[in-house]
């Protein structure tokens, strides 16, 4: 026997030419690591449905924070260019501007990129019951033939009514009626200003007042969002501006 053929005694070898023992996993180790496989893709899929919902959840958020904001800034922007305009009515002539805790109508500019531009007649009241509440924003272009009668292309104006019957097409430079805040849960108004020779002081409704209010505050809850009170400053309360006709 050569030197080469002989073996040591005690050794195994495997088969061709291996060093070692002849490795493997059981059934049960192959399930253990299958099911820990499993707990973490569950894991890890629930993580990252977590993170989804939660991105979206301050998306949508942000989403509406900017969308109030925006609003804000519109209603705030058209009431510091309030003018204090009177009307010819059949029971004779009334200021425009009326409000009260709940509702606040008044004419100012709109910009030439909504509807046509010029004065309009501004409502601004909260509409809904419950947690469906919303704060809604209507015009109606100032001009006789359209707030005395109506036409096609708007509904007749009648100061502080309800809100005409949603649907109808009307022309959206005449009129307009457009959502400004959903998920409304509290709103009120209140006006500074002096009545009847009284010293200015805060009151819950004006109306039948010839001036403007000097300021005009704005209290808004939403249900996710509390916003600070709104304060906006209008303009010089003995300007006055010329009328429509009267109705027919």
């Amino acid at each position: 026997m050569t030197r080469r053929a002989r073996k040591r005694p005690g050794r195994w070898h495997g088969p061709q030419g291996s060093r070692g023992g002849c490795a493997g996993y059981t059934l049960i180790e192959f399930v253990v690591a299958m099911t820990l496989v499993a707990l973490i893709m569950v894991l890890l899929t629930a993580g990252l449905y977590l993170g989804i919902r939660s991105w979206e959840a301050v998306d949508g958020k942000t989403e509406r924070v900017n969308e109030t904001r925006l609003a804000l800034e519109f209603i705030r922007r058209e009431l510091m260019a309030a003018r204090a305009v009177t009307y010819q009515l059949p029971e004779g002539e009334a200021p425009v501007f009326w409000g009260n805790q709940q509702m606040l109508e008044w004419v100012a500019p709109l910009p030439s990129y909504v509807g046509y531009g010029g004065l309009s007649v501004m409502r601004l009241s909260a509409a809904g019951e419950a947690d469906h509440r919303q704060l809604v924003f209507e015009r109606w272009l100032f001009h006789p033939q359209i707030l005395a009668d109506g036409s096609d292309a708007a509904p007749p104006w009648v100061p502080l009514t309800a809100v005409p019957v949603t649907g109808t097409q009307y022309d959206p430079g005449a009129y307009g009626r457009h959502i400004l805040i959903e998920q409304l849960q509290d709103f009120q108004l209140a006006y500074f200003g002096t009545v009847a020779r009284e010293e200015p002081q805060w009151y819950g409704e004006w109306a039948g007042v010839p001036a403007l209010p000097r300021l005009v505050m704005i209290r808004l809850r939403q249900t996710a969002e509390d916003w600070p009170d709104l304060v906006v400053e209008l303009p010089d309360p003995v300007i006055t501006l010329g009328r429509p006709e009267a109705r027919p």
